[in-house]
This record gives C-alpha cells, structure tokens and sequence, in this order.
C-alpha cells in the first residue's frame, strides 16, 4: 500500500485532466484520499469538497447520474440491479473490488450510449456557460416567527433559530446564460447521502467558478439553509458576520423581490412569487412550493423584469428583502 500511494501520488501530480468514475461513491474516495494522504479526513464537509476537487477533479457518480436517467427508479438502486436493467454482464464475482470498478465503467460508458447526456452535465452543471444560478429552498417552516417591522438583530436571532433548529427539505435550481437562455433546472429533495453529495459538488463548483450570480426569490432563508448544507455548520453568531459569509461566498446575489420594490406597477414589491408571475406574465412549469419549479419560475421572474424595466443588475446587488444586506461581504 505504501508503494501504491507513492506511485499513484506520482501519477496525480503529472496527470491533472483525469476522470473518476464511482458508484455511490463517497466513502471510495474518502477511504483513497485517506490512503494517498496517510491522515485523517478534514474536519468540515466544504474542507473535505475543497480537497476532491483540488487532487481529483472531475469526479463523476454513477448513482447519481441514474437519478436522472428514465425507468432508473431515480437512482434508489444498487450497483447490481442497475447493471441488469441496463444489461450490462459482470465479470468477476461481487464485492471484488476489481469487478464492482469494471462493472461501474461499464455502466457509466451504457449509461452515456443509451441516455445520449453529456458528463458536463454531471460534473459542476456546466458552470463554464451558465454564470447565473436562481435557486429556491423549501423548509419545515418557522419555530419563531418574526414579527413585521422587528429590528435587525431580532430578524437575525429567528433565522438563526429556525435555520439552526431544522433541516432543508428540498433544493431547486435554475442554470441562466449571460443571454438569459436556460441550461436547465434540478430539484434536490432531503436525503442524507444525496444532500452530503450534492454539497461536496457544490462547494466544489463553488471553489472554481467566482464569477457566478445567485438569484432569489425573498431569500434570506434560501440562503441561510443554503450556506448551512454547505457548510455543516450552525450559522454566524450575528447578522454582520453572516452579511460577511453571504459577500465572501455567494459573490453577487440578486434578490427579485427586492428589485420588485423599484418597478413601477408591482406593489412596492409587496407580493408574492405567483402573484408577480402573474402579473407580469411569467408562466410557471410544474407545481408551486417544489423547489424545482419555484426556482425556474424566479429565473423567469428575473428575466422579465430586466426586459421589462430595462434595470442595470449592479443597483440590485448584494441587497435581500430583509433588513439585513450586504456590498461585497461588508455588513
């Protein structure tokens, strides 16, 4: 082993352009990381998706690809049955580490003829083109509930709470490009394999493209839950540190409830998503409150408004509806 660790750091070190290809494949690169690094994992879920993305790269997941794939029972399958739908024969016996990493390939390569999809699509949701992420967050609800007009400290100390205090039950987002063309919308529901998944993409996707634009709907819960499932951790203490976290590391964050507030015509943004849609004529695909569907109907939101009101984005930026907002992660 102590052999196979120096050559296979080697290769790492002189080949930067490699894929990993894995099934269900978290503990695989836990237990290879800890292999090639002879330490003990990070001690945060983004510390941990820091380090794939810096020594592997473009990982890939065959199980999570299958989420996505028609008649693929939305991934809730094993290794095995997933090969037999697909008939694809093993060779070997199961649970050789050699055959399930022959059979995974063989899977992945059906896996791409059959679905015709493009691993990009898998592998930070084609970030290199679409720089605009709108994104909706579904939750249990509200343990305190915020009374109107409280100050900021008391708006802070209840999302704290309940951010805190629950758990997100569902995440959508929506891909724009600079044209405003949607790449696509994925919806996340609460599972704790996949949301681990998915924030060890995310944080690496977040760790190479800074360049990107994050559009909500009323969300400064959106992103509390969002930086939370990120992070693993409890939010910042105060409202000025999560002001900080929100600057360093969201970038450019766009709320459309808030830009709703300067458009004539729609109530001094005193409406709800649907009621907006409506009226500026923005159909929703799919049903409300499924995050999926709400964050593709922000995307439109988004988009109407700027062809409507003829706004420059940089006014609108940094600001959430709440007292709390931020200019380049300054409170």
């Amino acid at each position: 082993m102590l052999h196979f660790s120096i050559v296979f750091n080697e290769i790492l070190s002189n080949h930067k352009d490699l894929k990993w290809v894995t099934f269900h494949g978290l503990y695989d690169f836990a237990y290879l990381w800890r292999l090639l690094g002879g330490q003990n994992l990070p001690n945060s879920t983004s510390e941990f998706a820091v380090m794939l993305g810096r020594i592997f790269g473009f990982v890939y997941d065959v199980k999570y690809m299958a989420k996505f794939c028609e008649g693929l029972i939305d991934g809730e399958l094993g290794l095995e049955r997933l090969s037999k739908i697909l008939e694809v024969e093993r060779l070997g016996r199961t649970h050789q580490a050699s055959s399930d990493s022959l059979l995974t390939t063989a899977v992945f390569l059906r896996m791409k003829m059959v679905y015709g999809f493009e691993e990009e699509c898998f592998k930070g949701f084609l970030l290199d083109t679409y720089h605009t992420i709108a994104f909706d967050t579904e939750f249990p609800g509200f343990l305190h509930r915020t009374p109107r007009h409280s100050s900021e400290e008391k708006v802070y100390e209840d999302l704290k709470y309940n951010v805190d205090q629950t758990k997100i039950v569902q995440l959508g987002l929506t891909l724009l490009d600079d044209e405003g063309n949607i790449g696509g919308t994925w919806q996340e529901k609460r599972d704790a394999v996949d949301m681990l998944h998915f924030s060890i993409v995310f944080n690496e996707m977040l760790l190479n493209h800074k360049d990107l634009k994050w559009v909500t709907f009323h969300g400064l819960y959106d992103f509390a839950y969002l930086w939370r499932l990120l992070d693993g951790q409890d939010l910042p203490n105060s409202a000025s540190e999560f002001s900080v976290m929100l600057g360093r590391v969201f970038g450019s964050v766009y709320d459309v409830k808030y830009m709703a507030r300067f458009c004539e015509g729609l109530m001094d943004g005193e409406l709800g998503l649907e009621r907006l849609s409506n009226i500026l004529e923005v159909e929703r695909l799919g049903r409300a409150h499924q995050a999926g569907s709400d964050s593709l109907l922000t995307a439109g939101v988004f988009l109407r408004m700027k062809m409507v009101y003829g706004f420059e984005e940089e006014c609108f930026k940094g600001f959430l509806w709440a007292k709390i907002s931020y200019r380049k992660g300054v409170a």
